[in-house]
């Protein structure tokens, strides 16, 4: 690495670590004002509060790590040329790609930071926050999960107690046209058991109106279907955001899993597109730099990217298209580049 290497990548990364701070401390300043009164008034709650925004931060880590990138490149890039640096260094012998190198390799340290995030951190935040308020007096009431059972039907449930291998309170999808209740679930038996299970069947009304009606009802009944479940992880099953970018899937919707996988594969990508279209648009000398023109295509990149990307993706978790549309996004850049070019004056 060569002197002027390390000291491009030295003012990168103080200008991308102060924008990460200075973001990061805006989002806990707006929160804790949000929640100062109660904060204040139970102390108690401070250890709670922190532990709870910890996993929320964890799910925006990549938004706030990827803009704080978009955002340290453009002001290195904008100082390089106002102090005409990149002019010097083309003019002693530096090709473009050289010169782009140490943003090259700043973009993938938070490449592989979001990636770390989605991995390890958000899995474990999740469970911490699982554990904090399983432990609380008054807890809230757990979500529904479902489970996707290899006979392609869904087991929905709100509560479960591993320690003793029973589930309550379940329902079971069968198909379009048939539900089943089941009441208590025990599984340490050599065929899972189940109490109080109740069928209902979609019937057409008289008046041309569907609706579930309920068709037997069954004191005890054995489920030999759903002996798979004793395979479950002891601490039960993580939403989908929730789940690592590599690992296994067991058990959940195989679509919503797949979109899922693709967004976080594919959204910290958006800054090598950008360094790529973008960063070439500083080499243009001017007498004075435009740098407003230049942070608001920056911003109107990122913004635009993110929302499409959630777009597609909310669509997609549908199954009402492929989620590799979601890489449509990607030439973002190339449109932004080119509105750029239609906006520079004649020379």
């Amino acid at each position: 690495m060569t002197l002027v290497d390390r000291l491009l990548t030295k003012r990168l990364l103080i200008s991308w670590v102060l924008i990460v701070s200075m973001l990061l401390s805006i989002y806990f300043a707006i929160d804790a004002i949000l929640h100062g009164v109660h904060i204040l008034t139970h102390p108690q709650h401070l250890i709670e509060w922190w532990m709870s925004r910890l996993h929320t931060i964890t799910h925006q880590m990549s938004f706030f790590l990827l803009l704080s990138c978009l955002l340290a490149c453009s002001k290195v890039l904008l100082e390089l040329q106002k102090q005409k640096e990149l002019l010097i260094l083309f003019l002693t012998g530096m090709s473009p790609s050289r010169v782009l190198s140490p943003f090259y390799g700043i973009c993938f340290v938070s490449i592989l930071l979001s990636y770390a995030n989605a991995q390890w951190l958000i899995p474990y935040t999740y469970w911490k926050e699982e554990k904090r308020l399983s432990s609380m007096d008054t807890s809230p009431l757990p979500p529904l999960r479902s489970i996707h059972l290899p006979d392609q039907s869904i087991l929905i449930y709100a509560a479960t107690s591993n320690s003793a291998n029973q589930w309550t309170d379940l329902f079971w999808i069968l198909s379009d046209h048939r539900i089943m209740h089941i009441n208590k679930l025990e599984l340490n038996h050599p065929e899972p058991l189940g109490f109080q299970v109740s069928y209902f069947k979609n019937t057409v009304q008289h008046n041309n109106e569907s609706r579930f009606t309920l068709e037997k009802q069954v004191p005890v009944e054995t489920f030999p279907s759903l002996d798979c479940l004793k395979n479950l992880p002891t601490n039960g099953l993580p939403p989908p955001n929730c789940l690592p970018l590599i690992g296994n899937v067991k058990f959940q919707s195989p679509h919503v899993c797949l979109a899922l996988r693709i967004h976080k594969w594919l959204s910290p990508l958006f800054i090598l597109p950008f360094i790529a279209f973008l960063a070439p648009l500083t080499f243009q000398f001017q007498r004075a730099a435009r740098a407003a023109p230049f942070f608001f295509i920056t911003f109107m990149s990122f913004f635009l990217f993110a929302t499409s990307m959630d777009a597609i993706f909310l669509i997609a978790e549908q199954n009402l298209i492929s989620p590799f549309w979601m890489c449509l996004p990607l030439c973002i850049p190339q449109v932004m580049q080119a509105l750029w070019n239609q906006t520079r004056p004649l020379t």
